[in-house]
């Protein structure tokens, strides 16, 4: 979980030399520019959405409307105007997914398009706590527990405790998650007072489990998201990640979680330049907490928001 594993391999020297970018922000641009008929191709929604100034941008998209096709233009866009790449967060939802993005983005505006932040919420996560969790005394050298990691340390925790005929590691496992996903307290999220039958076990199991995360310096997957959130209430790191990223662009929107949705919300705070591209019709994530909601109240957070639909299919047949 360290190393490139977690997207720490990109981006490094961020923010220094702002005279130095302007020099390879020409070529940049001359590359990019290439973006100007590129968007010529684009259906006026497509070029709506990829035109797009400053403000927060809702695109609605549907399958195969071309929505990725609009994120990658729309961040060449913004390189081609001068901003700079380590200035701008994309996130999506699979690695593949950004390792795809990445690539479509150094083949449009060469290798500049390398220092941008491309990640899924977990690796710009840990990229962001190897840089600042000392603050809230993380050290950079920290672990990541993947599920496999959790599994085995709560079903040692479980044996420890000589729960192993009463409750499984994959029971507390999503009761961590679920609670995790909305940032509650895995104690207090079930049921009214006494919870419901897994409490009295997570009541012993989760403050060991977080004992042993503590000594071997180690954060789950949940954990790495509530981490930042908790950097984001910093009194010092908070304000300087409010005005990290010029421009936040979040695909696959309807699939967030409330803790994903708070962290973009502070991490565009002050500028307020957060584009999010949704599918109303298609959230898959709805077991593991993300929230459709995300997407349909957007407006009321940001009521000043352009709102465009694609509408246009270019992936199924015409009889579809």
């Amino acid at each position: 979980g360290t190393g490139r594993g977690d997207g720490i391999g990109h981006g490094h020297g961020h923010g220094h030399g702002h005279g130095h970018w302007r020099g390879w922000a020409l070529a940049v641009s001359a590359r990019c520019g290439k973006t100007a008929r590129m968007v010529a191709s684009l259906n006026r929604e497509q070029q709506a959405a990829v035109e797009h100034g400053d403000g927060p941008l809702l695109v609605l998209a549907g399958a195969g409307t071309g929505k990725t096709r609009v994120l990658v233009h729309r961040i060449a866009r913004l390189l081609a105007s001068g901003v700079a790449p380590w200035e701008i967060l994309a996130v999506t939802f699979t690695n593949k997914a950004a390792r795809e993005m990445r690539e479509r983005l150094v083949a449009l505006c060469g290798p500049a398009a390398e220092r941008m932040w491309i990640g899924t919420f977990h690796a710009t996560c840990a990229r962001l706590l190897r840089r600042w969790g000392e603050a809230i005394g993380l050290p950079r050298d920290f672990l990541i527990f993947d599920d496999d990691d959790q599994q085995k340390a709560l079903t040692a925790l479980i044996k420890e405790a000589g729960f192993e005929d009463q409750i499984s590691a994959r029971t507390i496992a999503a009761r961590l998650d679920y609670a995790g996903n909305r940032g509650l307290d895995p104690l207090t999220a079930f049921g009214g007072p006494g919870g419901d039958y897994a409490t009295q076990f997570l009541e012993v199991i989760v403050p060991r489990y977080r004992e042993r995360l503590a000594r071997e310096k180690a954060v789950d997957f949940a954990g790495l998201i509530l981490k930042v959130l908790e950097l984001c209430r910093h009194p010092d790191v908070g304000p300087r990640l409010a005005g990290l990223y010029r421009h936040v662009l979040v695909d696959e929107f309807q699939d967030t979680n409330l803790v994903q949705y708070e962290l973009v919300r502070h991490l565009s705070s002050i500028t307020r330049n957060l584009t999010v591209v949704g599918d109303d019709d298609q959230s898959i994530y709805a077991w593991r907490g993300a929230e459709p909601r995300n997407l349909l109240d957007f407006d009321r957070d940001f009521p000043d928001v352009v709102e465009i639909k694609l509408e246009e299919n270019y992936r199924s047949t015409a009889v579809i």
